[in-house]
């Protein structure tokens, strides 16, 4: 056991036309370890998931992944938890307790360990690394490496056979790169745990693997040890081979025999310039003109007892000027570029700045409103010309149509940059801005970031990437204990350090001085340059053109034909009201005019996941014969066979019907837990928000949410949800004989959104949506608790009581009506896209 094997996996995300794998096939041996790299958005991650499958992505996949002799599948969740461990690329995305001990025990807890064997395992673990010291901690106080080594440490308490790390170091400081993964290689080598690893920065990694693989395009290009894996990347994929470190970079030039660590590199290099002519390495330092932003002795602490952050932190920021900032995790740089945007204050010191401001935050994510790329762009500006050219820039253009939440690390970072850049600052904040990219596009990052300064823009960002800092950075300065502490030309401070360097640095002290760069150590040893500004090859197929505004459409055939209808019906029944069977027709006419009404009018169509058609199969028959017919049935029955005495049952009886109901419409398909969740987690909303009104009579958006439901989920679904809710609320509003009827009301209005809203019905717009809610509340709900008031007190109730009670009911209707009016108009839609976004990434 501990061995994985893939056979042509191909995958294709919901509603993407090109898969994100296609035709991967490899091998894990017991006790490997194996690096997976390349370019950003090739797959890296996607890959990593399908291994694990209770955190694999939603969508189609072909291809076989068998865990020894078994297929990954059918694995249960236990199984998968205990021999598959998997760390992910944002540490407080894994961290689920707030005590460090804690946090240890939580995996363990879940599969069931003994608590005296779990106390050995955690003890062990801690102790093995280093954690003993912080162990009493709360998770929220440590620093993204200690963060990171905490998820790996909660991973080994349960001894997984196979280990998985997804970029685990892409927040980490070079220092914790290098202890973390250091840790991971002694776990590897002292223990037999299989490794697979995904990473961009290669110089530590790359070392310790026995075999690469190498993705471009969803696809594995190349699968070998690490020094044949060079060569051959080298040949025949040069875009890729410049993401391998830098000594491997040098050396390719020269010869074939290339070094992979900074070590090989010095001794090659050390060998090859004996007796050779060595160029001195020259540096022009670029001259500028005013303060475009001045920082004057800040103090700053996030609570007043805290210890300080910022501790007098001083410079200056010319116009036209890069300026990065470097240090360890935990050490400010984010807190110094939060303050210079003013989302925190300092309470001793100033910011002088009379420009424009935009900053991109560590996590893109929280700029993301939208549900499409273009939405995110064309939200910010209305010029076509100037997105799309943003667009092909960043290497959006196969990506206009995707969700920003399903994008990849890299790819978010990319439309993060993509919304700063539309805003056009006169001084732009970046907070980790080549975090998960490739060598490719953090190229022609730098490159945007030159252009922007030569037009007069100033570029202040704090990286971990330290030779992306020296090689487009003006000037570079290093933050330690909230001071800067060295200041200077990029060879000035990174020439000058021994660990805060780059490798280049590292490979040549002492014998090329003054290189801090793989294209310095060139120059020096008279070779041309060949590290260009690689361009990211875009596809020649352009992205449709988009309408960034909609525009409404109405439907004036349909409109008449509805409008006819109605006034028939008016004209035969000329205002009767006679029997139950003229109020049947006039309800009928409120609905024909509703619909006339909503077809005339044009209307902006709710763009999201529909609920599926509506099959007219005997099942379907058969689940609707139980909705609308057996449980008001049962209703009548806790009126006249139990006497209103056992409500409770009658209530619960309901539930079990509506379950039914969904057992026939679904018979052969099983729902998936997920399924089940966001079910249950609209009936807890509904009911949440019936009692959050609580002190407002009939003022609820119960009845707007069990109408969401039904329009996203489809009838049965909808009927639930208000079935259920009504009845979970009632426990805390008061239980009585009108719980059941409340359980058919809500649960019928959720039944006909779901029919009238069918891909086939009525389009999804505000109004219809408005007008709808009214109606049903006004005629259906109160069409069904006013005469079930009078059923339940009244032993031979009349028509004309029936009737009657609707009058002392309008005014309480009318509230209610209009409550679920005001809360269709604001949420309908963005709960609408919010579900429908979920049954697309869930498959649902």
């Amino acid at each position: 056991m501990g061995g994985i094997k893939a056979e042509n996996l191909t995958f294709y995300y919901p509603g993407s036309g090109e898969p994100s794998l296609c035709g991967v096939s490899f091998g894990l041996k017991k006790g490997e370890f194996v690096t997976v790299c390349g370019k950003s958005g090739c797959g890296k991650t996607t890959l990593l998931r399908l291994l694990k499958p209770v955190i694999s992505p939603q969508g189609n996949l072909c291809g076989s992944i068998t865990f020894g002799e078994k297929p990954i599948s059918e694995l249960s969740e236990r199984e998968q938890a205990k021999k598959i461990g998997f760390v992910m690329q944002d540490p407080d995305s894994q961290i689920v307790t707030d005590k460090v001990w804690h946090e240890l025990a939580f995996g363990a807890e879940s599969i069931g360990v003994e608590p005296c064997e779990m106390q050995k395992r955690i003890a062990e673990t801690a102790l093995y690394l280093g954690i003993h010291t912080w162990f009493e901690k709360k998770t929220s106080e440590l620093s993204g490496g200690q963060k990171q080594l905490l998820n790996l440490a909660s991973v080994m308490v349960m001894k997984p056979q196979i280990l998985i790390l997804d970029e685990p170091t892409s927040r980490l400081d070079p220092l914790s790169a290098s202890r973390f993964l250091n840790t991971v290689y002694q776990i590897n080598r002292q223990f037999g745990t299989t490794v697979i690893i995904s990473e961009h920065r290669l110089e530590e990694v790359l070392p310790m693997s026995d075999r690469i693989l190498v993705m471009d395009g969803g696809k594995i290009i190349c699968d070998a040890p690490p020094k044949s894996a060079a060569s051959k990347v080298h040949r025949e994929n040069p875009e890729v081979f410049m993401s391998f470190p830098a000594p491997s970079r040098v050396a390719a030039e020269f010869t074939e025999n290339i070094p992979l660590t900074v070590r090989g590199g010095r001794d090659w290099l050390a060998e090859y310039v004996l007796g050779k002519e060595i160029h001195k390495v020259t540096k022009t330092e670029k001259k500028f003109g005013n303060n475009a932003l001045s920082v004057k002795n800040v103090w700053f602490r996030y609570d007043k007892n805290s210890e300080d952050i910022l501790k007098g932190l001083t410079f200056d920021i010319k116009k036209g000027e890069v300026f990065s900032i470097v240090g360890a995790n935990g050490s400010g740089k984010s807190t110094a570029l939060s303050v210079i945007a003013g989302i925190n204050r300092a309470y001793r010191g100033k910011c002088i700045c009379d420009s424009r401001i935009s900053m991109l935050p560590q996590n893109p994510q929280t700029l993301f409103t939208k549900n499409t790329v273009m939405e995110e762009l064309y939200d910010l500006s209305a010029d076509a010309a100037n997105v799309e050219n943003i667009m092909g820039f960043c290497g959006l253009d196969k990506l206009s149509q995707r969700h920003p939440y399903d994008l990849s690390g890299g790819e978010q970072q990319r439309l993060g940059l993509s919304k700063i850049l539309l805003t056009k600052p006169d001084i732009i904040l970046l907070d980790e801005p080549t975090k998960g990219l490739d060598f490719s596009f953090k190229s022609e990052l730098g490159g945007l970031l030159k252009r922007l300064c030569e037009n007069g823009k100033s570029v202040i960002l704090v990286s971990h990437d330290i030779e992306f800092c020296a090689r487009f950075s003006d000037r570079c300065a290093i933050l330690f204990g909230g001071r800067l502490v060295s200041v200077g030309t990029p060879e000035k401070v990174f020439s000058s350090s021994n660990f805060y360097t780059t490798a280049a640095a590292k490979m040549s002290d002492g014998i090329i001085p003054g290189a801090v760069l793989p294209e310095d150590i060139l120059e020096a040893l008279g070779k041309k340059t060949t590290e260009k500004n690689i361009k990211r090859s875009n596809d020649k197929e352009m992205h449709k053109q988009h309408e960034p505004l909609q525009k409404p459409k109405s439907d004036f055939f349909g409109g008449i034909i509805f409008a006819l209808f109605f006034l028939f019906v008016q004209f035969k029944l000329c205002g009767r009201y006679e029997d139950f069977r003229d109020i049947i027709f006039q309800i009928i006419s409120i609905f024909l005019a509703f619909f006339s009404v909503i077809c005339f009018v044009p209307q902006k169509e709710i763009v999201f996941s529909l609920s599926e058609n509506i099959n007219r199969s005997s099942k379907s028959r058969l689940s609707g014969a139980i909705l609308l017919l057996l449980i008001p049935a049962t209703a009548l029955s806790g009126v006249y066979i139990f006497d209103d005495r056992k409500y409770y049952f009658i209530s619960v009886l309901i539930i079990l019907e509506t379950l039914l109901a969904t057992a026939v419409r679904f018979e052969k398909s099983k729902p998936p837990a997920r399924e089940i969740v966001i079910i249950s987690a609209m009936c807890a909303i509904a009911a949440g928000g019936r009692l959050a009104f609580f002190f407002l009579p009939q003022y609820k958006p119960m009845a707007a949410l069990v109408i969401i439901s039904g329009i996203a989920f489809g009838s049965e679904r909808g009927f639930m949800v208000g079935a259920a809710s009504s009845f979970i609320s009632n426990f805390f509003l008061g239980q009585g004989p009108w719980t059941p009827w409340q359980m058919f009301a809500f649960g019928i209005i959720g039944f006909l959104s779901g029919l009238l809203f069918s891909r086939r019905g009525l389009r999804v717009t505000r109004l219809s949506l408005c007008i709808f809610g009214f109606l049903s509340v006004f005629v259906i709900y109160g069409g069904i608790m006013n005469p079930a008031s009078v059923l339940m007190t009244q032993p031979k109730p009349a028509l004309s009581m029936l009737i009657a009670s609707y009058i002392p009911g309008i005014p309480m209707d009318l509230v209610h009506a209009f409550a679920t009016v005001f809360f269709l108009y604001f949420i309908a839609e963005p709960m609408l896209q919010k579900l429908g976004r979920i049954k697309i990434k869930y498959d649902i």
